[in-house]
């Protein structure tokens, strides 16, 4: 007998409401900022080689993979994906990255990226303390990941944190995105306030710490 699907929570409506905050938390998730953080890193920009190697190993792959994944276990696809089902595609996201960065350093994908090379060894260890965390506590990836890429994004350019440069535009930007994020996750009751906080909080600590 097959497994009983598994739905997500209702959102908390309006409806308008709740499809401004799917449409956020579909064009702010983990794997397209993945894209856009390590396309921006191959200096000069990234030829035809690098664009295809990142969209589909930081990109397409792990999401095809998660999908199917999901799908086998009778999990539906949705904006919020209970902490169990969590593990496999966090694996498989890690993976994805490793395979990426070896094309990198062995294959000359992103040639003369160090700034990707580097980017990639601390997205690694991010998954990784994703994977620990959540083991035990509910906390918002969607957040945690959107924190660590906008600091990955804004410090590694440059060669420091953006708040120490004074530029108070991107800092507001940075902020704001964070907070429209958080927001759309509790309107979708993917997360509390608290869990998307835990999850930019989280972000911040691995940053800070690689």
């Amino acid at each position: 007998m097959a497994p009983p699907l598994v739905t997500s929570p209702r959102p908390r409506g309006p409806r308008a409401l709740d499809l401004i905050a799917k449409v956020i938390t579909t064009q702010l998730q983990p794997n397209l900022l993945q894209v856009a953080v390590l396309l921006a890193l191959v200096p000069g920009g990234p030829s035809l080689i690098d664009t295809l190697a990142i969209l589909w190993l930081a990109g397409l792959l792990p999401v095809v993979l998660y999908i199917v994944y999901l799908r086998a276990n009778r999990v539906e696809i949705s904006f919020e994906l209970d902490r169990k089902y969590r593990f496999i595609p966090l694996l498989i996201n890690a993976g994805c990255l490793a395979l990426l960065w070896a094309l990198v350093v062995r294959a000359g994908v992103g040639q003369s990226a160090a700034d990707m090379r580097f980017s990639l060894l601390l997205l690694i260890p991010v998954m990784a303390v994703a994977y620990l965390v959540t083991l035990r506590v509910k906390l918002s990836l969607h957040l945690m990941c959107m924190t660590s890429g906008l600091m990955l994004l804004t410090y590694v350019p440059i060669g420091a944190p953006f708040v120490a440069g004074g530029d108070w535009g991107l800092i507001a930007a940075v902020v704001g995105t964070l907070l429209v994020l958080a927001w759309a996750r509790w309107q979708l009751r993917a997360h509390t306030l608290g869990e998307s906080l835990l999850g930019a909080t989280m972000g911040l600590i691995a940053m800070a710490v690689a």
